[in-house]
């Protein structure tokens, strides 16, 4: 049997639903994928226009599956995995923040455990997925949705969550700079693109020269007298960046709390 050919079922069909199995049709993969029923009109998208299945009940879903991606909310997830059986040789692949491996294991055993966050960015085949442990088949599955980077202990798995939540913020960000060019005159297409288009060539460079990091190219950018140094120097004075990292420390409590 050959990767395409495991069977995956979704256990909570919400939004990292969508983005994870549009992502995997736009890799053409074509596996055949379970979804629970839970939210129905999600299924049913899902199934109209991906060619997913949607079975009764969860417990189906289980069963015709080889991989089990779980993805309900944190405060459902006990109760969900626990009226659930799990059968050898499975694996389970739990996208839900804050529940640790030990626990998973012992509601999901005799199956296989893994925690990964695939981004809503999978959707479009990008950005970076955290998995732990390490998995041949699981990261094969993720490998088309993005770059998977595999964790060397659970400890850095939670710290990697931090950066998944920071990429749901950038949207707001580059949402700032595009009202703010729409208020200011531009046409709003064109905003837009100027917006998303100097936040994709950002990365895309440091991407491309992984020798240079991020704040040292900033620098480098942001040389004195420039408009991009005055402008930093302005984010700098009204305290910007150190709420960004308060607000770093402030997911990774509510993670720790949780957990």
């Amino acid at each position: 049997m050959t990767i395409q050919e495991h069977v995956l079922g979704i256990i909570g069909t919400g939004a990292l639903a969508r983005y994870c199995v549009a992502g995997l049709r736009n890799a053409s993969d074509d596996r055949t994928i379970l979804l629970s029923p839970r939210n129905a009109q999600v299924a049913a998208e899902l199934a109209a226009h991906h060619g997913c299945q949607v079975m009764v009940g969860n417990q189906l879903v289980v069963d015709g599956a080889d991989l089990v991606l779980f993805a309900t909310r944190p405060a459902d997830a006990g109760s969900a995995l626990k009226a659930l059986r799990f059968r050898s040789g499975q694996t389970l692949v739990s996208v839900v923040a804050g529940i640790p491996l030990a626990e998973l294991n012992a509601l999901a055993k005799p199956a296989r455990v893994v925690r990964s966050m695939p981004l809503c960015c999978a959707e479009v085949n990008a950005g970076a997925i955290p998995l732990w442990p390490d998995d041949p088949e699981v990261r094969a599955l993720l490998s088309t949705l993005g770059e998977v980077l595999a964790m060397p202990d659970e400890a850095a798995f939670e710290l990697a969550f931090v950066a998944s939540c920071a990429n749901g913020w950038f949207h707001r960000l580059y949402a700032e700079l595009e009202d703010w060019l729409v208020e200011a005159g531009f046409e709003p297409a064109q905003a837009r693109t100027l917006a998303l288009q100097a936040a994709h060539g950002a990365s895309s460079l440091d991407l491309a020269h992984p020798d240079v990091g991020p704040g040292e190219r900033a620098s480098r950018i942001a040389t004195p007298d420039t408009y991009t140094r005055l402008g930093l120097d302005a984010l700098d004075q009204a305290g910007v960046f150190s709420a960004l990292r308060a607000s770093f420390d402030l997911i990774r409590r509510q993670i720790k709390d949780q957990t």
